[in-house]
Parts: structure tokens; sequence; C-alpha cells
């Protein structure tokens, strides 16, 4: 079974933004249906999340047209709630490391400061 990137790489070269963010709309269905993240982030649906966001970052990367940043893209309904555990922690964590990869993708690859959370703080990203 091919890892994440792999699947993405694969998923990149076959199809088009606007279709990826057809599938991106489809499954932001999904997991906002029937309880929402809570429930249903996880097996095939969390999957195909990755694999089309990091798809995206790389044709972004490309400057292919109708790729957008992950902050533009669509995303699932997540009501606030005071305790994050769960699937809905895994979906946040995916949601940053889906950001890292954009940055990697844009040639991002080490912060010129000693301190990061210093460079977070003070200066623009």
């Amino acid at each position: 079974m091919p890892t994440s990137i792999e699947a993405a790489e694969q998923i990149a070269a076959i199809s088009t933004p606007d279709k990826l963010l057809v599938r991106l709309s489809t499954v932001c269905k999904t997991l906002s249906a029937n309880g929402g993240i809570d429930t249903s982030y996880n097996g095939a649906a969390r999957n195909h999340w990755l694999a089309i966001h990091l798809a995206l970052n790389l044709q972004f990367a490309h400057k292919a047209f109708g790729a957008d940043a992950p902050f533009a893209r669509p995303k699932p309904v997540l009501d606030r709630k005071k305790v994050i555990l769960g699937y809905r922690s895994d979906f946040l964590n995916d949601r940053q490391v889906i950001d890292l990869h954009f940055f990697h993708c844009m040639g991002h690859r080490m912060c010129d400061h000693q301190n990061g959370l210093t460079a977070l703080q003070s200066d623009p990203f």
C-alpha cells in the first residue's frame, strides 16, 4: 500500500486541481455528516482527505492553474468543543501536517531564527 505522499503524487499526476477540489468537497460532506469529525474522521475518509490535500499542495507548488493554498480549500463543518480528543484531535493534527507539507513544497526548509517560537511570535512567517 502506498504512503500518503506516494498516493498524493499519483493523484496529482492524473488529476486536475478542479477535479481534486470537487473530490475534496465530497469528502468534506462525508466528514460533516452523521456526527461530524468526531465519528467519521477515520479509514478511507481520512486517507482521501490527506491524499487530496497533499496532491493539491504539490500542484500549487508547480503553479497548476486552480490549485489553492490549504486555507482556501473546502473544509468540513467543525463545531467548537472545549475538549479535543479522538478523531477531532487527529483531524486538527493532520491539518497542521497539511500546512507543513505545503510550506515544504514551497521550498521552506528551516527557520532562520534560533528560536522558532520567537519567529512565529514576532516576524512575519
